[in-house]
């Protein structure tokens, strides 16, 4: 039905006479009937056609009813010089930005404005210039139903008028607008739950096909995307203090290059906001919550406007985000319901993966920790046990390196015991080689802290030792884990990643203090061990091993050696004429010299590297890991045990001159009589079958000394 126009019998000597036709006076009342009919009938129709009523009866060259939408005006209907302008569903205006209609609104009166500029659609649409579109003066005509304010009119025209004559007859029109725009926003809102509806019915079919997050997450970013009409979404995962993102999707396709991303919450304001209050919040770049996300340089290319940020909640625990992103300032109520909805299913999603996961998680740590608990009951060594952990660490924590130092107290030093390498370094020669704590500052705050310790190439406070430390073996991070037992430090293990910086979740830190405690009572375990085997394999007389234990050493060295690529060598002293200087100073002094000489030697080697023993009677054999016959270089990697300085016949030369200055006064001499020794050395070579043979090479050579009258060194070099 088109109703028929009114026709005006007012006057007003400042408006200009109507230009449309004019009917009897009595169809009034049957146009404002039709068009009520038509509210019910036709709600859309009804706003086009007293949108043209109202533009031919007041003259004006555009008229506009509006929709109150969440603080937006949305043009429903547009007339303008006689004819409708469509597609206009991206022309909102927010009324924010449109203080007149906000105050027309506010107060429920009209108002009549001079120089009005562009109209409201106008200024929501983008490049609209200052001078595009504008008018001289206004009508704007509030529309409320139930009490509030639902929508507006807007008359436009080009030349200075005040609309005195006009306003009734807009006011009438006006009320029947308002029914039709009430008509109009509750099938809108209708319209939008059973939309809701239907997509969170959808959504819950995605949730329950989805099997693991990286499954779940990127449909439902997509899904949420066009539903909310935003540009951007992403979806994070919230874990120890972190953000993580498993999905990212825009107008611009999924974005992979900010999956996977990471940062601390406590560094981006605008989140605790939104996880302080547990409920959806809406950022825009003037909120003034610091370095927010419109800050980032990815934001103002894409040139973000507003940001709908929507904490996920389950069982009272934090589990993650979702981020809505839009080039528009907006408030996102029109979206807030579904939002919240589709909110609510992925917590519950998120909720059951995560317990999944951190089951699975836990079954494999204690698949970790048996099968280290395994090694240290199976393990022949302790370096067999430290292996099986560093190994552990390095796969659980997926970091391509770790190893396991022993502190001796003795030396003040850690030792490497075990290395873990994905990509072995056959080059490395670090296995046994001691590092002093005094090279090494932030080692000792680690061993004397207890705690576990994170180092970052990048943290500005890293300690200056142990960032030039880290850069020399290209380090980013390292996983610094004391071993104590019973709060007494036994050493460190240190994960490390290289490629890039690591962060560790929760479960990480825990995991790896477990395995720290397991290294711990490998080592502490090992050391009584040491004290029993000691008793067993020890000379009684000098305290050093006995032959047995010299031989097994020996065999494990020259393993080591081989595998590693490591020089080694092996000393061999005996007393010139001790048999004579027994026969003649009686047995006990015979054992005290022996002893002395014993003293003597074990104070020129490096502790728990070198290994030293009687080789029965009056001789003595040495093993030194890690030395050359000769240091032409004269390295002195320390007394903390690289190779000793001058290499093996150097040491010998000094053990030998050290022996000549003892001087014992016999019971049965008259005299003081100077004790000498017969010194053989020989370095192991690739002709040398095993330690045996080496053996035989410095046995060789310490005959030679002997047969040229005692008091010398003899060497062998290797083929």
């Amino acid at each position: 039905m088109t109703p028929a126009p009114f026709e005006s019998d007012e006057s007003d000597a400042g408006d200009r006479q109507p230009t449309g036709l004019v009917r009897d006076p009595s169809s009034h009342v049957d146009t404002l009937l039709a068009l009520t009919d038509l509210v019910n009938e036709d709600p859309e129709g009804a706003v086009r056609q007293v949108a043209g009523e109202l533009r031919d009866l007041t003259d004006s060259r555009l008229s506009a009813i509006y929709l109150l939408s969440d603080g937006v005006l949305v043009p429903l209907a547009v007339c303008s010089g006689g004819e409708f302008l469509f597609g206009l569903g991206a022309c909102t205006c927010r009324l924010g930005d449109h203080p007149d209609a906000a105050a027309v609104l506010d107060a429920g009166l009209p108002l009549a404005l001079r120089d009005y500029g562009r109209p409201s659609y106008r200024r929501g649409a983008a490049g609209a210039g200052d001078d595009d579109g504008r008018y001289a003066s206004a009508l704007l005509l509030p529309l409320a139903a139930r009490g509030e304010a639902i929508g507006l009119v807007e008359l436009c025209d080009t030349a200075p008028r005040d609309y005195v004559a006009r306003r009734g007859i807009a006011e009438r029109l006006a009320k029947v607008a308002a029914g039709a725009v009430l008509v109009i926003g509750e099938r809108r809102r209708l319209g939008a739950r059973e939309r809701v509806a239907d997509e969170l019915i959808e959504l819950g079919d995605a949730v329950a096909r989805a099997g693991t997050l990286p499954e779940l997450v990127p449909p439902i970013a997509a899904l949420l995307l066009a539903s909310v009409e935003a540009v951007d979404c992403e979806i994070w995962r919230l874990e120890s203090g972190r953000m993580t993102c498993l999905a990212a999707v825009g107008d611009h396709g999924r974005d992979e290059a900010t999956v996977g991303t990471s940062f601390e919450v406590a560094d981006l304001p605008w989140y605790l906001v939104a996880f302080e209050a547990r409920a959806a919040k809406v950022f825009s770049p003037d909120d003034g919550l610091g370095p927010a996300p419109f800050a980032a340089e990815v934001s103002r290319d894409r040139g973000y406007r507003s940001m709908l940020s929507l904490p996920l909640v389950a069982d009272g625990r934090l589990l993650g985000c979702v981020d809505l992103h839009d080039r528009r300032d907006r408030d996102f109520g029109e979206a807030l319901d579904f939002a919240r909805g589709v909110s609510a299913l992925l917590a519950g999603a998120f909720h059951k993966a995560v317990i999944v996961e951190e089951l699975e998680q836990r079954a494999a740590d204690l698949r970790t920790m048996f099968d280290v608990g395994e090694a240290l009951v199976t393990a022949a060594t302790l370096e067999a046990t430290l292996h099986a952990v560093a190994r552990a660490a390095a796969v659980a924590l997926e970091l391509p390196v770790c190893v396991v130092d022993e502190y001796v107290e003795e030396i003040d030093s850690l030792v490497t015991r075990a290395l873990y390498e994905t990509q072995p370094d056959e080059d490395y020669s670090g296995l046994g080689v001691p590092t002093r704590l005094d090279e090494q500052p932030g080692d000792r705050a680690i061993l004397e802290g207890g705690v576990v310790v994170i180092e970052q190439i990048s943290d500005r406070d890293l300690n200056q030792a142990t960032r030039d430390s880290m850069e020399r073996q290209g380090e980013k991070t390292c996983l610094n884990v004391p071993l104590l037992f019973r709060g007494t430090p036994l050493g460190i293990m240190m994960a490390l990643a290289t490629d890039e910086e690591r962060q560790f979740t929760d479960r990480h830190l825990e995991l790896a203090r477990a395995l720290g405690a397991q290294a711990a009572v490998a080592i502490h375990g090992a050391r009584l061990s040491r004290v029993v085997q000691r008793r067993v394999e020890s000379d009684e007389l000098t305290g050093l091993g006995n032959a047995g234990f010299v031989r097994r050493r020996l065999a494990r060295e020259v393993a080591r050696a081989r595998r590693h690529r490591l020089p080694l060598s092996l000393v061999i002293l005996e007393l010139d004429e001790f048999r004579a200087y027994r026969l003649d100073q009686g047995r006990p002094a015979a054992d005290d010299l022996l002893r002395d000489v014993g003293g003597l030697v074990a104070a020129l080697l490096h502790p728990h590297i070198d290994v030293a023993g009687r080789h029965g009677g009056d001789k003595f054999v040495i093993v030194l890991p890690h030395t050359p016959l000769h240091d032409a270089g004269g390295t002195a990697l320390g007394e903390g045990g690289g190779p000793h300085e001058g290499g093996a016949a150097a040491l010998a030369e000094r053990l030998r001159d050290q022996v000549a200055c003892l001087s014992i006064d016999g019971r049965n001499a008259r005299a003081v009589r100077r004790v000498t020794v017969s010194v053989g050395v020989a370095e192991l070579g690739p002709e040398m079958a095993d330690g045996d043979a080496l053996l035989a090479a410095a046995d060789a050579a310490q005959a030679l000394a002997r047969g040229s009258g005692g008091d010398s060194v003899q060497t062998s070099a290797p083929g």
